[in-house]
């Protein structure tokens, strides 16, 4: 027998060298989300992809975005979003505005962003977050492009050679798995279309992330609140769990109970490597209506993920001012206060 290379295997003495960084150094670890109630049991780690999910009006886009903001803030991520739901793109700026600062910007609104403060905002986010929607332009030939996985799968592409994007988010990921170039029953055409995302992580390093609707809700029976769904109820069933490299649930507890309700529970169920991204739990947050920001009761102000984050980036010295009412808890002091409300009168859903 010849030693010599084969194409495809990787022999020890091919991969030494990492691993004896790692015997002196330690596994890569995953990247804290700068949220203190998670660390320890979800991180971000490339080339990993991570799915969301959650019955409708839980909340699942608006936690994912505050982790990814997180991450901008913190950790100076860039970010390309495909969100269809979030269309047109203004739309889906000015939510990112309300999640960077904090605060409204709507005409009349109390503690309105000033002009100053809006175009920082906008300079923040021209740098970390690329909103992906190919049907709003057209290929060299003028035919208007579709929103299928192939063009948007490109866009990523695209994106992280000219842009250095450290990740995606596809949120639903149903709004894709219809449109694959994939031939097949839809359960082997999800499964094809995880395994280019798997590879597109993986090739280009990034952080993939996409975001499921359960296919069915249940409740117990004489109860109200519907019961948190597991991954074997998404689209894909047992795919689900053994193809992503972790899993999130987010869950409001009390979703017909209690619909002025702020906690959230967020069930990390599945992480791949425990040693490198951390261990699965389920941690309660409250969820704050007018911020849009999520955090733990026991999480001491100014430490949140986001708390301070905009002063900081205007060079502006964060001041946090004492609670007004002393006493009580996160959620009474939310289910004491005013919720916003739509052009109806009608209380905005969660």
């Amino acid at each position: 027998a010849v030693d010599t290379p084969i194409s495809g295997v990787r022999t020890v003495r091919q991969v030494e060298g990492q691993m004896w960084d790692i015997y002196n150094n330690g596994y890569k670890k995953g990247v804290s989300t700068g949220m203190r109630a998670l660390d320890g049991h979800f991180s971000f780690y490339k080339p990993w992809w991570n799915l969301f999910y959650g019955i409708p009006n839980s909340g699942k886009s608006e936690f994912v975005l505050f982790l990814m903001m997180s991450m901008a803030v913190n950790h100076g991520w860039k970010w390309a979003v495909f969100s269809p739901e979030s269309y047109p793109a203004e739309d889906f700026y000015n939510d990112c505005v309300i999640k960077l600062t904090g605060r409204p910007f709507e005409v009349g609104s109390d503690d309105r962003l000033d002009k100053e403060e809006y175009q920082a905002a906008l300079d923040f986010l021209h740098e970390h977050f690329f909103f992906i929607y190919p049907q709003d332009d057209k290929d060299s030939k003028g035919n208007r492009l579709s929103n299928n996985f192939t063009n948007v799968v490109a866009k990523i592409k695209e994106l992280k050679l000219s842009k250095g994007i450290d990740g995606f988010l596809i949120d639903p990921i149903n709004q894709l798995s219809s449109s694959t170039k994939f031939a097949g029953p839809k359960d082997e055409k999800l499964e094809m279309m995880y395994g280019e995302l798997d590879i597109l992580c993986k090739t280009h390093n990034l952080s993939g992330n996409l975001v499921a609707h359960p296919i069915k809700l249940y409740k117990e029976k004489d109860q109200e609140d519907f019961k948190a769904p597991t991954p074997y109820d998404i689209a894909g069933g047992a795919m689900n769990y053994n193809k992503a490299y972790c899993i999130i649930c987010i869950h409001r507890p009390f979703n017909q109970s209690d619909k002025a309700s702020t906690l959230v529970d967020i069930d990390v169920q599945k992480v791949k490597k425990h040693r490198v991204a951390g261990n699965p739990a389920c941690i309660t947050v409250n969820y704050n209506l007018f911020t849009t920001w999520y955090k733990s009761d026991d999480t001491p102000r100014g430490f949140g993920a986001l708390d301070g984050a905009f002063d900081e980036i205007r060079g502006v010295t964060a001041i946090f001012q004492e609670p007004e009412i002393v006493g009580q808890t996160f959620t009474e002091k939310m289910q004491a206060a005013e919720p916003p409300l739509d052009k109806d009168g009608d209380q905005l859903p969660f």
